[in-house]
């Protein structure tokens, strides 16, 4: 999924006001990675290695919003799948995602209820493992 797939799905989502705070950071890392980009290309010698710097530098930024954009698409979708949940919707649960990996924190009133949300987590599309940090109430 590109990008630009990847921000109208966000828009789409429930989470619009996140998808928002997502395009604005795409677009001030896009900026700098242009004046970046912009900026040594004109203080270059011609050296090839330069460019070829500047290209890796711009791939692994690319890949780190990439990574941003796909956490935050799954930190959504586990939040959603909570939500729907009638044993969970009334319990504040934090979830946070970083590569994949979904964290899991806050109060439950019982195992049921822990072992409920970790269930769900790890079943959305995109979880690559479930850390659960998340504390009986007692």
């Amino acid at each position: 999924m590109s990008i630009a797939d990847q921000i109208r799905h966000l828009l789409s989502s429930r989470f619009s006001s996140l998808a928002v705070l997502t395009i604005v950071a795409l677009s001030l890392s896009s900026l700098s990675m242009v004046v970046y980009a912009e900026d040594k290309a004109l203080n270059a010698d011609g050296d090839i290695v330069n460019t070829e710097a500047i290209k890796a530098k711009s791939q692994l930024h690319k890949e780190r919003v990439q990574t941003y954009l796909q956490d935050t698409q799954v930190t959504a979708k586990v939040k959603s799948e909570l939500f729907k949940d009638e044993i969970l919707k009334s319990i504040d649960i934090s979830v946070e995602t970083h590569k994949g990996q979904v964290i899991l924190s806050g109060f439950v009133e019982n195992g049921e209820q822990l072992l409920r949300a970790v269930h769900i987590a790890s079943g959305v599309d995109g979880v690559q493992s479930v850390k659960n940090a998340l504390v009986i109430k007692g």
